[in-house]
């Protein structure tokens, strides 16, 4: 898995080289609820006007019971990435009685990420005549009044923590607290010091569990949903320290010089040559540096950075980011994104040491190896 996004990412370079695919870490505040059973069944819809997508839990619905291609695609944030369901599905949905078939809510992660309000929801569809369930794990953004499909790349570990674990182990992990003692022998190992549950290493644990089949049949959905034996809160909160990608961010060396921006810039008769540039988007903001060397009268060449966008206050990976483009020479970027062939640089600590969940640059190791490893970066300082 991590090779065939690493292949991806390169060919994404490759067509746009100003185009960055970096992560970076954060701790947000979750809230964890787990369904009880007098609450978690939603019956099939048999009027597509009740179809109604104001809340995840009607969202999950209409995802399993949608009636036609067209109906399910209208439930998608972003059009390109529905694939349409053969007919023989919808043919199955449509003729199924209603008394016979039914999703069954498991549990709900609510969250906040870069201004938006997100949502995962679990829920087991059941359809008479079948006799396995289909485990679906939806991931949400609310857009206006509505929750609507999307799909965050390098989100495969946390997705398969909340796929696997029983509902009431993930509500003590989110919680941190448990009077269980296998379940605090996981939170021993993956709670981040200050930052709360790790899902990275949750998902590391996760693994090991899984190859114990006294603890896979306690912890995990492996053989049922049964928490008798584990106390747990309906409703939690906690934090998450997950990974995430940077949506849109792009680095780039100036090839041409762009007459229009010198002239912003320029303050007397001096020569200006623009070097490079970081546009970023986040959290509906826009950020805009530049990188540009005065030449003066005399031949000297002096170094120079101006911020174009008037953002204050910026969130920790802006913040973090901004200060490496800053005080680092922009080539640091390019050398320690992935690359089809080997390089004398990935066998340096600086390299893997910045490594994110897939290999790739992580902004938030590399911003903490310049605080606490400048030595590292003997090579890359920009002044």
């Amino acid at each position: 898995m991590k090779n065939i996004i690493l292949i991806f990412l390169v060919l994404f370079w490759s067509k746009a080289e100003a185009q960055k695919v970096l992560e970076y870490n954060q701790s947000s505040e979750v809230e964890f609820k787990v369904y009880q059973e007098n609450e978690n069944k939603l019956k099939k819809i048999t009027d597509e006007s009740a179809f109604k997508l104001t809340s995840p839990e009607a969202t999950a619905r209409g995802y399993f019971f949608a009636p036609s291609n067209e109906t399910l695609e209208s439930l998608y944030f972003d059009k390109k990435l529905f694939r349409p369901k053969k007919d023989k599905h919808f043919r199955k949905i449509v003729e199924t009685p209603e008394e016979d078939s039914y999703v069954q809510l498991l549990h709900k992660t609510t969250y906040n990420f870069q201004g938006n309000e997100m949502c995962y929801i679990m829920f087991i569809a059941k359809i008479k005549g079948i006799d396995f369930p289909f485990p679906t794990l939806l991931d949400l953004i609310k857009v206006g009044d509505n929750w609507l499909i999307q799909k965050k790349t390098n989100q495969k570990k946390i997705r398969d923590c909340l796929m696997l674990f029983k509902p009431c182990v993930l509500s003590n992990l989110v919680e941190a607290n448990s009077m269980d003692n296998d379940v605090n022998n996981i939170l021993n190992k993956v709670n981040s010091t200050g930052e709360g549950l790790d899902f990275t290493k949750l998902y590391e644990e996760l693994a090991s569990i899984q190859k114990n089949e006294n603890l896979a049949s306690k912890l995990t959905l492996s053989e049922n949903l049964d928490c008798a034996n584990i106390g747990y809160k309906e409703i939690v909160k906690g934090n998450n320290y997950f990974t995430a990608l940077f949506d849109n961010v792009s680095i780039a060396q100036f090839k041409k010089q762009d007459k229009l921006l010198i002239a912003q810039i320029k303050k007397n008769n001096d020569s200006i040559v623009l070097t490079s540039k970081l546009d970023l988007e986040y959290s509906n903001r826009k950020y805009e540096i530049v990188k540009y060397n005065i030449i003066q009268t005399s031949g000297v060449v002096i170094k120079e950075i101006i911020r174009l966008d008037k953002n204050a206050n910026p969130e920790k990976p802006v913040k973090d980011l901004l200060f490496l483009f800053e005080n680092l020479d922009t080539r640091i970027f390019g050398d320690l994104s992935p690359n089809m062939n080997t390089r004398p640089i990935t066998k340096t600590n600086l390299y893997k040491e910045s490594r994110g969940v897939y290999e790739i640059l992580n902004i938030t190791k590399l911003y903490n190896l310049f605080i606490n490893k400048n030595e590292l970066f003997a090579n890359y300082i920009y002044m």
